[in-house]
């Protein structure tokens, strides 16, 4: 059986450094970032994702606001779990890491 993901509930940007000791470590990282400020949720998605880059792995969302950090060949699909991936099987529920990186960009130009 799979051991349990480490669970990060960010306060401050340096918890960023607990998310990257452990999973550099080798651990499944769970970062939960619901009622975080988005400025910082933005800054520890962004600081994950290079973490993720740098090891080979990938960023998974796994619900508003949800995300695990797993080691390249790990996977945590569980047909349980209420927070899985909301689009399985669409190619959008796992993207490594390099191709996450801009799925989220928005646009502040209006284009004419």
């Amino acid at each position: 059986m799979p051991k349990k993901p480490h669970l990060v509930e960010p306060d401050s940007f340096n918890d960023s450094q607990e998310i990257a000791d452990r999973f550099l470590g080798g651990e499944v990282v769970a970062i939960d970032l619901v009622g975080c400020e988005p400025d910082m949720a933005r800054r520890l998605i962004d600081f994950s994702s290079g973490i993720c880059y740098a090891g080979g792995g990938e960023v998974r969302r796994v619900g508003k606001g949800r995300y695990l950090l797993l080691h390249s060949g790990t996977d945590f699909d569980s047909p349980s779990d209420p927070d899985g991936p909301p689009f399985v099987g669409s190619g959008a529920a796992a993207l490594a890491a390099w191709e996450w990186i801009f799925t989220d960009a928005v646009s502040t130009v209006e284009v004419a």
